[in-house]
C-alpha cells in the first residue's frame, strides 16, 4: 500500500511521481485490481423538507473518479469514510450544470491529482445531499463510476401548507394515509358500553399538495383528555394513532369535544361526541309493508338521556318476537352495533302478515312491526313462436288427459314435455279434436299418422287427448 503524501521538497516530487505511476486504471494495489463500479446506493432520508439534508451512502470500487451529480440542490462531500484513492483517482461531488472546478474533491489536490493510499478493496463513501429552498418537488441524485451508475429519487417538501385531522374508531392500519372507519362518538366519563377511545390520524400537506414530512404538529380539544398535545408526521407526512382520546373527566353525556391540530400556523378540526348508556329506543322498517320474500331494511336509533347518541359499538341484539305464531321472518343480521346512535339491519318476509321485532341493548328494549303481503300469483309466460310448450296437462310417465302443445316438432320434445321421461320403454298417443291419432313409439325417430305409415310435424298448436304408456 502506497503511503499518504509528506507534503515537503524532493520526498513530495517523489511521492507524487508514484502516484502518478499508479493512477492507470486497472492497476493493482495490495494485490487487488481496482475495478469501476458503483456497488450500492443508498440515502438516510428518501422525502425530505426544504433546506433539508439527506445523507447518501455509496457502495464503491476505487477503480476511477466516483462522481454524485444531482438535478437540484447540493451535493457534498461528507467523509471518506476510509475510502482510500490511487493517485489520479478523485471523487467529487457537484450539481448538473457545474464546471468541474466548482466540484468538492474528497482528499487534497496535488497538481490536479487526489492525493491519498492506495486500494483495490470495496470503500464507502458518504456525501450529504441538500434540498433548494425553492424549485421542483423531486431530485435525481445519480452517482457515476467509470461506465457504471445508479440513481435514486429524493422527494422535496416546502412548509405546511394545509392540514387535516380525523378521528377513526380504531388504529389506523397504513403510516401513509388515514385508513378506518370515522369515529363519531365515544363513551362518556358514565357510560359502561361501546367504544372508549378515538384515534386521531393527522395528514400535514405542502402548498404542492405534496406531504410534509417531520412536521411539528399541536393538539387541543374542548372536552376529553388527549394523550398528548404535540408530535411530529412520520416520513410520509402522516402520523396515526400516536395521539388518542378518551372521556376522561370532562367527556360528559350529550357534550360534543372540537379538537384542534395545527402546524406552521396551518389549522384544522374535527369533533367526536361523548354518549352515555341508552334512554330511549325506537324501530323503523322501510319499507314498512313487503310482499312474502321481500327485503325490510331495519334501523334502531338509541340516545341516551341527554337526548345525544349512545356510542359507537354498542351490541343490538334483534329478534322476532311472535317467532313460530302468525308470520315469520329471516332476520340477516341479529348483532348490529352502533354507529352515530344507530344499528341497521334487515329481514327476508317468509309468510303473510305482521312480523313483529324487538331490539335489545343493555337493559333498553324496543319493539316495531313489518307487514308481509301475500305475494300475487304468477302468470304464466306466453312461450315465444317456435318454442315448444305443454299446458293443462300434468307430464309424467303414464298420465293421460287433455293437453294443449304448440311446435312439438320434435323426438326430444315429446317424451321431456309431454310424458317427462326419455325414450326408452315409452310410447305416446294423441287423439286430436278431429279424432285424428299420431303416435310416437319407443325408438321411433318421429311422429306417425294413424295408419303409422307416414311420419309427420307436430306444428302450431293443437289439442289433443294424450296417453303416456
Amino acid at each position: 500500500m502506497l503511503q499518504k503524501l509528506i507534503m515537503g521538497g524532493a520526498a513530495l516530487a517523489v511521492a507524487a511521481a508514484a502516484l502518478l505511476l499508479v493512477s492507470i486504471p486497472g492497476a493493482t494495489f495490495d494485490g487487488g485490481t481496482a475495478e469501476a463500479t458503483v456497488r450500492g446506493l443508498s440515502a438516510s432520508a428518501t422525502t425530505i423538507n426544504r433546506s433539508g439534508t439527506s445523507v447518501l451512502t455509496i457502495d464503491s470500487d476505487t477503480g476511477t473518479n466516483v462522481q454524485v451529480l444531482s438535478t437540484v440542490g447540493t451535493v457534498t462531500i461528507t467523509t471518506c469514510n476510509g475510502l482510500v484513492f490511487p493517485a489520479g483517482i478523485c471523487v467529487a461531488a457537484n450539481v448538473i450544470g457545474e464546471t468541474t472546478a466548482n466540484m468538492t474533491v474528497c482528499g487534497t489536490a496535488l497538481g490536479g491529482v487526489c492525493v491519498g493510499v492506495a486500494d483495490a478493496g470495496t470503500d464507502t463513501l458518504t456525501v450529504t445531499y441538500t434540498a433548494p429552498a425553492t424549485g421542483p418537488a423531486t431530485a435525481t441524485l445519480t452517482v457515476i463510476q467509470g461506465t457504471s451508475a445508479k440513481s435514486l429519487n429524493i422527494k422535496i417538501r416546502g412548509a405546511a401548507s394545509t392540514v387535516e385531522l380525523s378521528v377513526l374508531r380504531a388504529a389506523s392500519t397504513s403510516t401513509s394515509t388515514c385508513v378506518g372507519s370515522t369515529s363519531n362518538v365515544i363513551r362518556s366519563s358514565t357510560a359502561t358500553g361501546g367504544n372508549t377511545t378515538g384515534f386521531l390520524c393527522a395528514i400535514v400537506k405542502d402548498s404542492t399538495g405534496n406531504r410534509t414530512p417531520t412536521a411539528a404538529v399541536i393538539y387541543s380539544t374542548t372536552a376529553g383528555t388527549l394523550t398528548a398535545s404535540s408530535d411530529v408526521t412520520g416520513a410520509a407526512g402522516q402520523r396515526a394513532n400516536a395521539v388518542t382520546i378518551a372521556a376522561g373527566s370532562t367527556g360528559t353525556s350529550g357534550k360534543t369535544a372540537t379538537i384542534s391540530i395545527s402546524s406552521s400556523g396551518k389549522t384544522s378540526t374535527a369533533s367526536i361526541k361523548f354518549g352515555g348508556n341508552a334512554s330511549t329506543c325506537t324501530i323503523a322498517a322501510d319499507p314498512a309493508t313487503v310482499t312474502v320474500g321481500g327485503a325490510s331494511a331495519i334501523t334502531i336509533s338509541v340516545l341516551d338521556s341527554a337526548s345525544g347518541p349512545v356510542p359507537d359499538a354498542v351490541v343490538v341484539t334483534v329478534i322476532q318476537i311472535n317467532a313460530g305464531g302468525g308470520a315469520n321472518a329471516a332476520i340477516l343480521n341479529a348483532t348490529p352495533t352502533t354507529n352515530n346512535g344507530t344499528a341497521t339491519t334487515s329481514l327476508i318476509a317468509a309468510l303473510p302478515g305482521a312480523i313483529a321485532i324487538g331490539a335489545t341493548l343493555g337493559t333498553k328494549t324496543c319493539t316495531g312491526t313489518v307487514t308481509a303481503a301475500a305475494a300475487a300469483a304468477a302468470t304464466p309466460a306466453t312461450p315465444a313462436a317456435g318454442t315448444p310448450a305443454v299446458s293443462g296437462f300434468a307430464p309424467g310417465a303414464g298420465a293421460s288427459g287433455l293437453t294443449v302443445f304448440s311446435d312439438l316438432t320434435s323426438t326430444a320434445d315429446a317424451w321431456g314435455l309431454v310424458c317427462g321421461s326419455n325414450d326408452s320403454g315409452s310410447s305416446i298417443s294423441m287423439t286430436n279434436a278431429s279424432g285424428n291419432t299420431y303416435a310416437l313409439v319407443n325408438g321411433a325417430p318421429s311422429f306417425a299418422n294413424n295408419g303409422f305409415n307416414t311420419n309427420i310435424t307436430l306444428s302450431g298448436t293443437q289439442a289433443a287427448f294424450v296417453s303416456c304408456a
